[in-house]
C-alpha cells in the first residue's frame, strides 16, 4: 500500500486556508513568544491559538517549522553574541567562564576531599551495614564522617 504525501503548506497558504486563526498577528506573535524563550503552549496562548492548532500548523508547514526553529535559537544567539562582546571588551571573568565551560579539562575548577594531610578518608561502615541503616541514620552516619575530617 502506497503511503500518501501530505501536502507541506507555505505560511501564505496557512493564512487562506485558516483565515480567521492564522493571520500575521498569529505569526507574528508566535515568533514573539519564541524569540522570548516561551515554551510552545506559552507561544500559542501569546499568539491567541490554541495549543492544539499551533501543532497542526507546525505539522503542516516546513515554512513555519524553519521559522520557529530559528525563532527558539534566537535567546541563544543573543547570550552568546553578549557573552562574545563581554570577552571582546576585556570582561576577565566572563573570559575566565567561557574557558571553564568550553575547556573543562584545562580551565575547570577541581574539588578534592581527602583525610588529614591529604590522605585517604576513612570510612567506618561497610556498604552492608549503610544498606541496612533507616534514612535518618545514614543522613546521620555521612554527616558524622564528614564533620571528622573538617
Amino acid at each position: 500500500m502506497k503511503e500518501e504525501k501530505k501536502k507541506d503548506y507555505t505560511i501564505e497558504e496557512l493564512k487562506t486556508l485558516h483565515k480567521k486563526m492564522f493571520t500575521d498577528e498569529t505569526l507574528s506573535q508566535l515568533i514573539d513568544g519564541f524569540q522570548n524563550d516561551f515554551t510552545n503552549e506559552e507561544a500559542s496562548r501569546h499568539a491567541g491559538i490554541s495549543p492544539a492548532s499551533y501543532y497542526r500548523y507546525y505539522e503542516m508547514s516546513s515554512e513555519l517549522r524553519e521559522k520557529v526553529d530559528h525563532a527558539k535559537a534566537f535567546m541563544f544567539t543573543l547570550a552568546k553574541k553578549t557573552w562574545r562582546n563581554a570577552i571582546k571588551d576585556d570582561n576577565v571573568p566572563a573570559s575566565i567562564e567561557f574557558l571553564k565551560r568550553r575547556q573543562k579539562k584545562l580551565y575547570s575548577e577541581r574539588q578534592e576531599h581527602t583525610g588529614p594531610d591529604g590522605g585517604a578518608i576513612e570510612n567506618n561502615i561497610t556498604l552492608t551495614d549503610f544498606q541496612k541503616m533507616s534514612a535518618e541514620d545514614k543522613q546521620k552516619a555521612l554527616t558524622d564522617q564528614i564533620k571528622e575530617h573538617e
